[in-house]
């Protein structure tokens, strides 16, 4: 699972959020929040803290197929 990079940061933007401020809502790292900003691949898991972070929906910030 991927999050797409240009619905992600419009709604970062959107929430007034930071990617640091995310990754600690999340209980993340640092260096996965970064490989998951940067398109990599990740385990639902981690999409779905991040989502949850974001008080948003997956469909919101993830990748198409």
């Amino acid at each position: 699972m991927r999050l797409d990079q240009v619905k992600t940061f419009a709604k970062l933007k959107e929430k007034g959020l930071t990617q640091d401020a995310v990754s600690k809502r999340a209980k993340i790292s640092r260096g996965t929040m970064s490989a998951a900003f940067n398109g990599k691949s990740c385990k639902e898991s981690t999409i779905r803290a991040i989502a949850d972070a974001m008080e948003c929906r997956l469909d919101e910030i993830t990748a198409a197929g």
